[in-house]
């Protein structure tokens, strides 16, 4: 059993305990219109290339059709389903607008009931991993549910997932199957057709559970590997967004990087990680951001100089659209980041404040409306004692994303490293850097990129970062709790330490 699969419910449960807001009640039809113009003319306003990969007339004809369909007031959840489709159609992995997850909480409280089942897409065909009600064997493809074809249901899911690749919105729906599901359909019984083992077509009706039985279940499942993983955390440097264990028959370290998230800690560990990689003497060191949607970049930087003794910049050119919503917003980010991180908005900014004030100066007497473009300067590598100089392997994958994408990106086009696995799912040559707004009656949360970064070789031909080595993952080696990618790079290892 792949129990990430059993820890993701358990991660998600713990995200959705942060939502407490109740909502309640409709917005009238000329209130959803006035929230279905000011997305269309933010998003105009502010990204630098809105119709970079859908035609502005595609875009225009949905905004007609909604305009068209708002004759009635709805809830937030009803007009979401209604306009999310819209914005992801734009096609830019960092613009988007974001689920009600206030109305699933509130679901989530008064005891509805979500599918009980984890579940992964495999090409266009739906699988069974985890089933908390014992009633359909895990392996068994799902055919149908509620007498949606699963083709059907895929196109329905992945129009609530913004994202350049289809691979990587496919991910997406597979890391969020239960919540997108309720977003989309609000079921709360589920008929199943599926294969047996036999290849017989089955019907099996499944009442949902509450997130309270879900959750019980998982913590059951996951107690079969609490001992297994708690010697093997013992011997690992954890953080929560990265960590790192060594393999020292094979002068190996693995480093699992999760998020470019928290600078702080991330410069504590990597000088103690890298002071562990030289005591040890590794000589293979093994990056795996497969799992990695992004965050901030500097990150990336930051690794980078222990990596390398080459200078190296992550973008060779980065596009900036000046606009009044983006000075508005370098000069003053705090009402922003107050309702993002209501917990700790004031450090966060403190942290930042210089680059903040930095950009709001380049940019507040520049015209609005119009694209700059601006050429980062090599970076020089530092007086680095730790720095490794053995051979790198960066592990990458259709959920790979944003600035993991980046790092993968200059570790290809510099040469610093090997990558093994699956293209990544986003693009080395993207819009990002997120102006986030919310609408002004259904306060849903908005973001839109600002900027273009190019990755370091200049190449935009709408693909992700290529792997040197490709390795794929099975359904069996997801239900086997395998992993190819891990073993393939393992066994290349192997046969460089232990061959005589």
């Amino acid at each position: 059993m792949k129990r990430v699969a059993i820890i993701v419910v358990l991660l998600v449960a713990a995200i959705l305990a942060g939502y407490t807001e109740e909502v309640s009640g409709k917005q009238s039809p000329e209130e959803l219109k006035y929230d279905l113009d000011f997305l269309i003319q933010t998003l105009e306003d502010v990204h630098p290339d809105l119709y970079r990969y859908t035609p502005q007339e595609e875009i225009y004809k949905m905004k007609q059709d909604i305009e068209e369909d708002l004759s009635e007031p709805l809830t937030r959840l009803e007009f979401y389903r209604k306009v999310a489709p819209l914005v992801t159609r734009i096609g830019d992995g960092h613009t988007y607008i974001t689920y009600p997850v206030e109305e699933l909480n509130e679901y989530i409280n008064g005891g509805g009931r979500l599918f009980p089942l984890d579940v992964r897409i495999i090409g266009e065909r739906l699988f069974v991993v985890v089933d908390y009600t014992g009633e359909i064997p895990p392996g068994a493809e799902i055919l149908k549910i509620n007498g949606f074809s699963i083709s059907q249901l895929i196109e329905e899911l992945t129009k609530y997932v913004s994202g350049e690749k289809l691979s990587y919105r496919i991910e997406s729906v597979n890391t969020n199957f239960r919540a997108l599901l309720w977003f989309a359909y609000s079921w709360e019984e589920f008929n199943i057709t599926y294969l047996s083992p036999s290849g017989k077509a089955l019907q099996k009706p499944i009442k949902g559970m509450t997130w309270n039985e879900l959750t019980r279940k998982a913590q059951e499942l996951q107690k079969e590997f609490a001992k297994e993983e708690k010697e093997e955390d013992s011997k690992k440097i954890q953080y929560p967004y990265y960590s790192y264990a060594s393999m020292p028959e094979l002068k190996t370290g693995v480093i699992d990087f999760r998020a470019f998230q928290d600078p702080e800690k991330f410069n504590l560990f990597l000088e103690e990680t890298f002071r562990k990689i030289k005591e040890e003497e590794i000589e293979h060191l093994i990056i795996d951001i497969r799992n990695n949607s992004g965050g901030n970049s500097t990150l990336g930087d930051a690794l980078l100089d222990y990596l390398t003794d080459k200078p190296w910049r992550q973008f060779s050119k980065i596009e900036l659209k000046v606009s009044k919503q983006i000075k508005e917003y370098y000069k003053d980010p705090l009402p922003a980041l107050k309702k993002i991180y209501p917990e700790s908005y004031e450090s966060m900014y403190q942290a930042s404040r210089e680059w903040y004030q930095s950009v709001y100066q380049e940019i507040s007497s520049l015209p609005e409306g119009e694209v700059f473009s601006s050429s980062p300067e090599l970076i020089e590598p530092s007086e680095n004692p730790l720095r490794f100089h053995g051979k790198l392997y960066v592990l990458i994958g259709s959920h790979t994303f944003s600035s993991a994408v980046n790092f993968a990106a200059t570790v290809k086009d510099y040469g610093i490293g090997t990558l093994i696995g699956e293209e990544t799912g986003g693009l080395p040559t993207h819009f990002g850097d997120i102006y986030p707004f919310w609408l002004p009656n259904t306060d849903l949360p908005a973001g839109v990129s600002h900027k273009k970064f190019y990755r370091p070789s200049g190449i935009d031909d709408g693909r992700g970062v290529l792997p040197d080595i490709e390795v794929t993952t099975t359904l069996e080696d997801v239900l086997e709790g395998k992993d190819p990618v891990m073993e393939h790079i393992l066994e290349v290892i192997k046969t460089i330490e232990l061959v005589p």
